[in-house]
C-alpha cells in the first residue's frame, strides 16, 4: 500500500481549512424564531390555563362550601366528575374509532375530537382540585 503525499502546510498565519462562519448565539434565523415563539406562547399558554383552572377550583370550593347539606356539595361534584369523565371517554372512543375509518371521518372532525377531549379532561381536572380542595378544607 503507497502513501498519500501529504499537503502542504499552511503558510504562517493562514488557517489550513476554512474555519466555519461563527455567529452570535441570538442571532437567528427565521425557522429558529418561529420555533423558539412558538416554545415560549406554548409555554406561558400552559401556565396560564393550570393557573386559570387552580384559581377557578379555588372559588368552586370555596362556593360549594357554602352549601347548607353535604349532600348537596357531593351531587354536585360527582356531576362535574361524571359529566367531564364521559365526555373525555367519548372523545377517546370516537379518536379510535375515526382512526379506524379516516375515509369517513375527515382531518378536522377528528381534531375537533381531540379538542372536545382536551376540554373534557381539563374540566375533570378542574373537577377532582374542586374535590382536594374542599377536603383540604379551603373556606
Amino acid at each position: 500500500m503507497t502513501e498519500q503525499p501529504r499537503p502542504a502546510p499552511a503558510p504562517e498565519g493562514q488557517p489550513s481549512a476554512p474555519a466555519p462562519e461563527e455567529r452570535p448565539i441570538w442571532k437567528l434565523d427565521r425557522s429558529e424564531q418561529r420555533i423558539l415563539l412558538i416554545t415560549f406562547v406554548g409555554g406561558v399558554a400552559s401556565i396560564v390555563v393550570a393557573a386559570g383552572i387552580i384559581g377557578g377550583a379555588i372559588a368552586n370550593a370555596r362556593r360549594l362550601n357554602n352549601f347548607p347539606h353535604k349532600t348537596e356539595l357531593w351531587i354536585a361534584i360527582g356531576s362535574y366528575a361524571a359529566v367531564f369523565a364521559v365526555m373525555l371517554a367519548g372523545a377517546i372512543w370516537f379518536q379510535g374509532y375515526a382512526s379506524r375509518h379516516p375515509k369517513m371521518y375527515g382531518r378536522a372532525i377528528r381534531r375537533s375530537a381531540l379538542f372536545i377531549g382536551s376540554l373534557a379532561g381539563l374540566g375533570l381536572a378542574f373537577a377532582l382540585l374542586t374535590l382536594i380542595g374542599l377536603a383540604a378544607g379551603i373556606h
